[in-house]
């Protein structure tokens, strides 16, 4: 991880947001960066690291969800997830922090404002749903 954020620092690219797993480690940054950039920060990420796999994705948006009953009400995850899924929208990352109130979900920036009010529409005809806050 240290290398990989100093190679991120290298390129003046800022972090923002770090999930890891086991065997994965994404780097969420903001911003943009174009084809010839992309490529230079691959290469020195593949020296510095020498990881199994690396993809470079692009355009992503981040929606967060926080509701304190996310730990009490596991299934209010999965209904997010099913929401974008039945609305075709493909779901580019999944991320819920330990403490169980914030799941943070990116889509394609194209499928930003869709995501979003799928998400809403369908809490608020839902019969006794929670009351989250959604923010990007």
């Amino acid at each position: 991880m240290q290398q990989a954020l100093s190679v991120m620092a290298d390129h003046e690219l800022k972090v923002v947001y770090m999930p890891t797993s086991i065997d994965t480690l994404n780097l969420i940054c903001h911003g943009t960066i174009d084809i010839a950039k992309r490529q230079r920060l691959a290469k020195d990420l593949v020296s510095a690291c020498a990881p199994d796999d690396l993809a470079i994705q692009t355009n992503i948006a981040l929606i967060s969800t926080i509701s304190q009953r996310l730990a009490k009400r596991p299934a209010i995850a999965g209904r997010l997830l099913a929401y974008l899924d039945d609305n075709n929208i493909p779901v580019r990352l999944v991320s819920q922090n330990s403490g169980d109130s914030n799941l943070l979900i990116g889509v394609g920036t194209n499928d930003y404002a869709r995501a979003l009010n799928a998400i809403y529409q369908n809490f608020l005809h839902t019969r006794n749903a929670p009351e989250p806050y959604f923010g990007a």
